[in-house]
């Protein structure tokens, strides 16, 4: 079964890039990357951070 996530927030926690070697990866990074999730929603009151992590995750159902 492949879980369906959405993602409040668009900051560094959030939807931020992931920084090699670093251990450090965001919310939308590690939902992105598991192989039983499909991220499908993002929602944040910063329309240019919002479209920002849209293109980045390849998220199209972006709410503000």
């Amino acid at each position: 079964m492949t879980l369906r996530a959405s993602v409040v927030g668009c900051g560094f926690i959030g939807a931020g890039v992931v920084v090699p070697g670093s251990g450090i990866q965001s919310h939308a990074a590690a939902w992105y990357h598991h192989p039983g999730t499909d991220l499908v929603g993002l929602a944040d009151t910063d329309g240019v951070r919002l479209a920002e992590a849209g293109r980045r995750w390849e998220v199209t159902a972006l709410f503000g």
